[in-house]
């Protein structure tokens, strides 16, 4: 079964060229434009990884890692934290995401990365 991606970004555009590019290459992929859909969505559908963005409104993107982390079932979930905050790195690693992509990135790279989460996921 192909792998899912769970996109969370409240900027439309972005959120939806990223499932574009991941569905073209054969990804399963998921969108939500807001932390409290976003976290939902992870909880119901277990995706292989979620590309969260870290400034959203309702709640954000580390409220929504906290809450991921917190729960038994969704622990495990590969995060990568997405921002055009120049310390994203950093701060995704401290509050427990995988990887960190800094704004604007290219969907090359952002390939990459998941690619790499995923060779880990077993």
């Amino acid at each position: 079964m192909p792998p899912r991606v769970l996109i969370v970004d409240d900027n439309v555009e972005v959120a939806d060229a990223f499932a574009e590019f991941f569905g073209k290459r054969g990804y399963r992929t998921a969108v939500a434009h807001c932390g409290v859909t976003g976290l939902a969505m992870a909880r119901a559908t277990r995706p292989d990884v979620v590309l969260l963005n870290l400034q959203m409104p309702w709640m954000n993107g580390l409220e929504v890692l906290r809450e991921l982390r917190g729960d038994p079932a969704t622990a495990g979930l590969k995060v990568i934290m997405t921002s055009g905050y120049v310390d994203i790195p950093e701060l995704a690693a401290q509050a427990g995401a995988q990887d960190a992509i800094l704004y604007p990135a290219r969907f090359d790279e952002v390939q990459r990365k998941v690619e790499r989460l995923l060779e880990r996921r077993h």
